[in-house]
Order: structure tokens, then sequence, then C-alpha cells
């Protein structure tokens, strides 16, 4: 393919890589895992469209121009920063961060050490109550505070997330909300108003937790329309579609 008009509409390798904050070499490493190939001109730079570089995005991460730690490091630690509830697994961490299970462990290890991240037992009603282990942002850290600026503007490649299965199922530690119906067959995507209805009217707060943190703010606003929701739930709905 050969790159003949519409310039404005077009980045280099080097504008892709300084949106996305990597290097020139991890993106043209990941062209061939495009769905469509890069122009190219006469002199033989590749050239993007603006539909592949958000492409390139969801297959690369976003990090913020200037971050000082290792991508793989603020990709784990964002996850966790939005998982108030934590993840129960190095695996759990590496579907939500896009990084292989083996880069997940090693970071994690090195996150701990820092104090950046903890380990936590957490009691969870699944069928029986049971204790777990689960992965946690350490917010109570003074390094991890001066981290959340950055940590927001971080994105997670979704390469990895894309291939879960159970992606699009209500967390098990949920179910309890949902004792006259079979949590096992909500999807998040077909059954998003309903779930976050149920959720905004728990009274369980790590339930709330994850709501405000996981659910599409539009989608909260929507259960709040609901018949039966407390006023006061109504406000909290209204404050996440305003952050």
């Amino acid at each position: 393919m050969r790159y003949h008009s519409n310039m404005d509409m077009w980045s280099t390798s080097g504008q892709v890589a300084r949106s996305l904050g990597t290097s020139v070499a991890r993106v043209l490493r990941t062209v061939p895992s495009l769905s469509t190939p890069p122009a190219h001109t006469a002199g033989g730079h590749v050239r993007f469209t603006p539909g592949q570089v958000v492409e390139l995005s969801d297959l690369l991460g976003v990090v913020p121009t200037g971050a000082d730690r290792p991508r793989q490091e603020l990709f784990v630690l964002a996850a966790l920063l939005r998982r108030p509830l934590g993840l129960r697994s190095t695996r759990a961490v590496a579907a939500a961060a896009g990084v292989s299970p083996t880069t997940a462990a090693k970071v994690l290890d090195s996150l701990e050490e820092e104090g950046l991240v903890i380990q936590t037992e957490q009691r969870l009603v699944e069928g029986r109550p049971i204790r777990v282990r689960v992965w946690r942002a350490n917010r109570a850290s003074a390094k991890f505070g001066a981290l959340r600026p950055t940590l927001r503007l971080v994105r997670p490649p979704r390469s990895y997330c894309s291939r879960r299965s159970d992606s699009d199922r209500l967390p098990r530690q949920l179910w309890h909300n949902f004792w006259n119906a079979d949590p096992s067959k909500l999807r998040l995507s077909t059954d998003g108003t309903y779930i976050a209805g149920r959720l905004l009217n728990s009274n369980d707060p790590q339930s709330l937790a994850w709501l405000l943190s996981e659910m599409n703010p539009d989608t909260i606003a929507a259960a709040s329309r609901m018949r039966g929701v407390d006023p006061a739930r109504r406000a909290l709905a209204r404050a996440a579609q305003e952050r």
C-alpha cells in the first residue's frame, strides 16, 4: 500500500510512539498484528490512519509522557487502582493489566517489596463463606498516592483482557446481591442496567466501590432512574457521571 493524500489524517510511527508513551521500535513490531496493514510513503516510511492508531493503543496500552516507571509496572498499578475489590490471582492481575502472567508475577513481587501493592485476606460468599488472598493497591502508601495522577492516565493493553472468556461475567464476590436471580447467567454487556440497579441499592461498601470503578457511568445513571432507588443513591450516580 502506498501513501498518497490526506496527509493531515495520517500519523508517523514517531507520533504514534509519543502519543502512546512507547518506542518506535515497539510500534513497528506491533504492525503485523493490525487488522489492516499501514500505508508507506514513496520513501518507505510507515503512516497510520486514526483507526490504526486506536487499534495500536488497544494492543500496546497508553502511558502518559514523562512517566518514569516501567510500562508493565504502570499497567499493573493502574489495573489495581481501578479494582477496589482487588484481584485474586497473578493470572487475574495479568489479564487486567494486559501483560503476561510471568511478567505480572515479577512485577507484583517488585511492587510488593516497594510497598505499592499488598496481599490481603478477604471474606467472600460463594455459595458458602470462604477466605481468599487478593492483590490490592496499597492506597495508604504515600508513594502510591504520588503516582495516582499518572495512573489515572494509564490505559493497559486490551489484548490479554479480550481473550478472557469470563470478562463479561458478574464477579462471584457480588453474587450475594442477586439472591432472587441466577447471577451465573448475568452478563455485564446485556444486563448492565439491572446489575447496576441492584448494586446501587446494596448496603455492601465493596459492591458499591466495584460499581463506581468498573461500570459505565451512563449505565449507572440509567439504573438510578429505576423505581425504588434511594435519592441519595441517585446523587451518587450523578456524581459518577461527573467524575
